[in-house]
Parts: C-alpha cells; sequence; structure tokens
C-alpha cells in the first residue's frame, strides 16, 4: 500500500533509473518486483551511508487509514491478472493465525469447526505473491482473525464476503476502507480479549453470523 503505488510513476524518470531498496529483499518484495518488469533495476542499500548523484523521491501514494482509490486502482490493473489459484484449495477461505498478537485463543477450534464445514485453512504466509492474489481474487467468502493477511481484499472480487474477527481491546479501521474501495460485503464481529489481546471466538456467536450471511 505505500511502496508499490509510487512505482507507477516510474516511466516518468530516466531509462536508468534504479530503484533503492532495503539491503534484505524476502521473495514476496522480489515477485512484484518481477511482475512489474523492474526486479532487475533494484539497488540494496546494506551501507549506513549512500551517496547518490540524482536522486528522484515519490512520497507515499497510499497509506494504511488513508488508502488512495488510484492507488488501489493501480494495484489491481498491475497484479490481478498475475494471480494463481493454490492448488487444493475452495471458495471458502479461514486464515488462522499463530505464534503473534491478536490470535484467537480457541484458533484449534476454530480450525476444527472449519475444517468440518468443508471450508480450506489457509496461512497466507506460506503463499507466493501470486498465490495470495488468486486465493483472495476466487474467494467467495474469507473469514480470519484481524491482521495483514486482509490487506489482500485488495485482491478480491466484488460481493466476496469478508469476515473479519477482532479481539474487544484492539479496535481498528484499516481494513472496512479497503472493503469499500473494492466492493466486498465486510463484517467484523468483536469478541472479549484478555489482555495480550487474545480473543476467545464464540462458535455459536460465529455460526450464527455465518448462517446469516448465507455462507453456510
Amino acid at each position: 500500500m505505500e511502496s508499490l503505488p509510487r512505482l507507477r510513476w516510474i516511466n516518468e524518470f530516466p531509462e536508468n533509473t534504479g530503484i533503492i531498496v532495503p539491503s534484505v529483499m524476502r521473495k514476496y518484495h522480489i515477485e512484484p518486483l518481477d511482475i512489474l518488469g523492474l526486479a532487475d533495476r533494484i539497488r540494496p542499500t546494506p551501507e549506513t551511508n549512500l551517496l547518490v548523484e540524482n536522486c528522484y523521491l515519490v512520497p507515499p501514494q497510499s497509506m494504511i487509514l488513508a488508502y488512495n482509490p488510484a492507488a488501489i486502482t493501480w494495484l489491481r490493473q498491475q497484479f490481478l491478472p498475475h494471480g494463481r489459484m493454490p492448488e487444493g484449495v475452495g471458495k471458502k477461505i479461514y486464515i488462522p493465525r499463530f505464534g503473534q498478537t491478536r490470535m484467537a485463543a480457541n484458533e484449534e477450534q476454530l480450525i476444527k469447526a472449519f475444517t468440518e464445514m468443508g471450508w480450506s485453512i489457509v496461512d497466507t504466509a506460506k503463499l507466493s505473491f501470486r498465490e495470495q492474489i488468486g486465493l483472495f481474487q476466487n474467494a467467495k467468502v474469507v473469514c480470519g482473525m484481524h491482521g495483514a493477511a486482509f490487506s489482500n481484499m485488495t485482491w478480491a472480487t466484488s460481493g466476496c464476503q469478508i469476515i473479519e474477527m477482532f479481539p474487544s481491546n484492539f479496535l481498528t479501521g484499516c481494513h472496512e476502507w479497503l472493503a469499500h474501495e473494492v466492493d466486498v460485503n465486510y463484517s467484523f464481529p468483536v469478541f472479549p480479549a484478555d489482555r495480550h489481546m487474545d480473543a476467545v471466538v464464540d462458535l455459536k456467536e460465529l455460526r450464527s453470523l455465518l448462517h446469516k450471511l448465507k455462507v453456510i
């Protein structure tokens, strides 16, 4: 949301203009640059200081809680055609959240319940950039605890049901605005949480919501 949209202006600069990037680049950093045909123009910066002859600075085009519709449109135009659906995954997705803050205290129960309902359990952190695009692009409904995985709503198809669960002591509307921009149906059930912001999801209440949304 903050870095990639800046590249929509790259053609305004001289052809040999490089792209300064952090010294350590993960696969999901490189993959979108490869799709854009810019991977060979990156310049990692392990140095403490770097002196350049000419520097072109593009200010942030879009940020969390301040999404720019033009930036989202550009992202969808550039990357949606490159989505790849992960193998063996259906159109009803549950995204678990492990080893971090703001988890579901009863995550194992949730995984069991969604598995029994026939949903696909998908850890987005294990997917490639293209697969994350394809996952949300083809999904009918996605449910999970609040987290960065829901920035993939950028790739969702209009009418998709998004259910982002929140702990009662950590509420943020950062993805609600994004949901509005891409025209998905967004729900945000809130569940009581402990001081670690881990929520205890009421399975009965959650099932009731799923029935109401007609996704089970």
